[in-house]
C-alpha cells in the first residue's frame, strides 16, 4: 500500500479492526488465505468496492484522492 503512503502493518491493523459497524464489516470484508511463492499459507482480506472505498477515504496521497474522485 505504498501508493497510499501507508505501511503494510498499519493497513493490516486497519483491516483487522475497521471502525465500522458489524453489519458493514460482514457485508464488505472477508478473511481468506493464499499460498505464497515460498509455498506458505498467508492471510488475505477480500473486500468489496465499498469496503475498499471505506479504507481509501482514510488514506492520504494523490492515488487515494484519485480513487475518491472516481467513486
Amino acid at each position: 500500500m505504498t501508493l497510499f503512503r501507508k505501511e503494510h502493518s498499519k493497513v493490516m491493523r486497519d483491516i483487522e479492526n475497521p471502525s465500522c459497524s458489524d453489519e458493514f464489516r460482514a457485508a464488505n470484508f472477508g478473511v481468506s488465505s493464499y499460498i505464497s511463492q515460498q509455498n506458505k499459507e498467508l492471510p488475505m482480506c477480500i473486500m468489496t468496492k465499498d469496503g475498499f472505498s471505506f479504507f481509501v477515504t482514510g488514506y492520504d496521497g494523490s492515488i487515494a484522492y484519485a480513487c475518491k474522485a472516481v467513486r
